[in-house]
């Protein structure tokens, strides 16, 4: 009687754990479809230096928030890659499988944050940065299609943020640039 007992547990279990997860992953997609490139004034574009790379080229990616609203908005300059930080790049092949990285990088910002922490965007301005794309270093191993995302999040929640500037916080949510694709020789 009581194996019966656990193995109805563990099947209501499983089933909840289940549904669970597909809730889960339901509601994150219907979270990406709803995502922008442009909200709360800020948009986020990104460029590519080429269209076509070698396996082991070292390419450019371009990312730009530029200030489409009224007013100046203030961004945390110490700009990093990570959940914790600002920026996350993802790479997806042809079907749009992922590309599965063993390293992920995640940079960590603490509070206090002072005004010079900040850089401010008037509005029609951008602010531009570089990051190297290593081909094999985002371990891609074949040539092919792929696709490129970027997603920008303050890491600055906004009872962090210095008092008197209009500042993007975590609050504003995240932007996700328009994917570009490239090919790998």
């Amino acid at each position: 009687m009581k194996r019966i007992k656990i193995k109805a547990f563990m099947t209501v279990l499983l089933v909840t754990v289940g549904s669970s997860s597909n809730m889960a992953r339901d509601q994150l997609v219907h979270h990406e479809l709803q995502l922008s490139d442009t909200g709360h004034g800020l948009r986020l574009s990104i460029q590519l230096d080429a269209k076509v790379y070698n396996l082991h080229d070292v390419g450019s990616l371009t990312i730009t928030l530029t200030n489409v609203g009224g007013t100046p908005i203030s961004v945390y300059r110490k700009f990093g890659w990570g959940r914790s930080s600002s920026f996350l790049l993802s790479i997806a092949d042809a079907n749009g499988k992922p590309i599965e990285r063993t390293m992920l990088p995640d940079a960590h910002h603490s509070p206090p944050f002072s005004v010079e922490d900040f850089a401010s965007i008037k509005p029609g301005e951008s602010i531009r940065l570089e990051r190297d794309l290593d081909v094999e270093g985002e371990e891609i191993k074949e040539p092919g299609v792929y696709t490129i995302r970027v997603w920008y999040h303050s890491p600055i929640p906004r009872r962090f943020a210095p008092h008197g500037m209009n500042v993007w916080t975590k609050e504003n949510g995240v932007l996700r640039a328009n994917a570009l694709s490239f090919r790998v020789e």
